[in-house]
């Protein structure tokens, strides 16, 4: 700002009985200001006996009561306070320290700011120098190209990083939809093995409450099924494309069958054979029934079908006393069991 302009200003916010800036500016009637401090000492030293005061600048009579607060005065004031101390900041900073003269001059060579007493020291005698105008535009440009080649250099990185992330966002969406895909087949094809799965017990459970003789004259086409049966394992999604990835295998399956067949008392499965545990429905066919036994000696017919068509499956007769006693736990019960192994698979 130009130190002309600031003077006005300076004159027009100052106390007319102090002649400092204004502090607390108050405005009598006259709507001339002073600092409240200033203007109660000249109330009180010249107040009339009706308590009327006299403005020192014009001498017109006012009332102490009605001097009011100039807020706009105080914020000229506070900002002219900025103004100066910035200014005097500026002036300190343009003054050679070890002189104190006026820094008009720049070393080229030392690249600093001197003044002229400097100039002719020891120190930058015989250095090219220059008016601080004159190389102030030359270094603004020069700083004004290397913001430029900055900033263009970060825009082409923003753009490089940019491109990398959309290209980084493409392919995780085609990885999720490539996994979607694959759930959506492996849940498909298990769907697919459930019900064969289903249909396979649903036939044994229906063989099995048949009459000995014929279980006996269907158990070709039974064995045939279960050896034809195919159980494809769900494919799985390469480690570093999953998080978890949770496929039920034909052991759940067919524990929710058990659950929904009381018949069946036990399911387990191998990598080979199939093997289902169900009770006998019909005690009077079965060459093992339970004469005199006590109610809570079951016979169980274990059933073995092959999965894998290199493994072979047969069927023969043993009873019970080939296999070891197996217990049946019913709440806090323990009640032996007497098993009868009509089909055998043996494999290797």
């Amino acid at each position: 700002m130009d130190s002309s302009v600031m003077f006005m200003m300076e004159e027009e916010v100052t106390c007319p009985i102090c002649l400092e800036l204004l502090n607390e500016p108050v405005s009598a009637d006259c709507d001339h200001s002073f600092c409240r401090a200033c203007i109660t000492l000249n109330y009180e030293s010249s107040k009339s006996k009706e308590g009327e005061g006299v403005c020192p600048v014009c001498r017109v009579s006012y009332l102490f009561g009605n001097l009011r607060p100039n807020r706009h005065v105080a914020n000229i004031v506070e900002r002219l306070k900025g103004l100066k101390s910035n200014l005097k900041k500026q002036q300190k900073v343009n003054v050679c320290a070890q002189h104190g003269e006026k820094l008009q001059l720049f070393c080229e060579k030392d690249m600093v700011a001197i003044c002229w007493l400097c100039e002719r020291s020891q120190e930058h005698r015989g250095h090219v120098t220059a008016l601080i105008e004159e190389v102030a535009y030359k270094y603004e440009n020069q700083i004004q190209g290397d913001v430029e080649k900055v900033q263009m250099e970060f825009k082409g990185l923003r753009e490089f990083l940019d491109s990398k992330e959309k290209n980084e966002v493409q392919k995780l969406k085609q990885e999720e939809e490539d996994i979607m895909n694959s759930l959506a087949e492996s849940e498909s094809e298990l769907v697919k093995q459930r019900e064969s799965v289903r249909a396979l017990i649903s036939d044994l459970e229906h063989q099995l409450q048949c009459s000995t003789m014929e279980m006996l004259q269907g158990v070709n086409s039974v064995l045939k099924r279960s050896q034809t049966l195919r159980l494809k394992q769900p494919e799985m999604i390469p480690r570093k494309q999953r998080r978890i990835f949770r496929a039920p295998d034909l052991k759940g399956m067919l524990q929710v069958f058990q659950g929904e067949n009381s018949y069946i008392l036990w399911v387990t499965i191998d990598i080979n054979v199939l093997i289902l545990l169900l009770p006998f429905h019909d005690v009077n066919f079965h060459p093992f029934r339970a004469h005199g036994s006590t109610p809570f000696l079951l016979y169980f017919r274990v059933f073995f079908f092959s999965i894998n068509p290199h493994v072979s499956c047969y069927f023969s007769p043993y009873t019970s006393s080939n296999l070891p006693l197996l217990n049946y736990k019913q709440g806090s019960s323990k009640f032996p069991l007497t098993v009868s192994l009509d089909f055998c698979s043996l494999y290797h």
